[in-house]
């Protein structure tokens, strides 16, 4: 069975998640990107999303291959790896990313939208449910 992967247009295509100074800089530009117009914040929520798709397809093969070939020690490895260290520092970035978005002047043209007025419904969920108390706990159930 084959499959082709969607195009990126922000994440590179051959960027391989060894750690989290990997997709590090990808946080850091879309935390740090101004959003000036309605398009612009198209474009930032299209690149986040598609970070986000690349963290979580990277962080359920591993599951899948750990789950697959549970005598395998190096996936195994590499999931608790993914969950232990990468994904925690992850959250304080993904919470960060949420307030920049629930701020954005922009977000109002959006809001017209009930695809996104959906969408920000559960970022403001995500925010009030937040705490960095919890990161521990979650890393600890993965």
């Amino acid at each position: 069975m084959t499959y082709s992967k969607n195009a990126r247009s922000f994440v590179d295509d051959h960027l391989t998640i060894d750690s989290f100074e990997s997709v590090e800089n990808y946080l850091n530009d879309l935390l740090n990107r101004k959003i000036n117009s309605p398009a612009e914040l198209k474009t930032w929520l299209k690149d986040k999303s598609e970070l986000e798709a690349v963290l979580e397809e990277d962080m359920a093969w591993r599951y899948i291959r750990m789950s697959i070939d549970t005598r395998n020690e190096d996936y195994s490895k590499a999931y608790n790896f993914f969950v232990s260290e990468i994904q925690p520092k992850l959250a304080p970035f993904d919470d960060q990313l949420n307030k920049k978005l629930m701020s954005c002047v922009n977000k109002a043209d959006l809001e017209k939208d009930n695809a996104y007025q959906i969408y920000f419904r559960g970022v403001q969920t995500q925010l009030e449910l937040y705490r960095e108390e919890n990161i521990s706990i979650q890393s600890y159930l993965s």
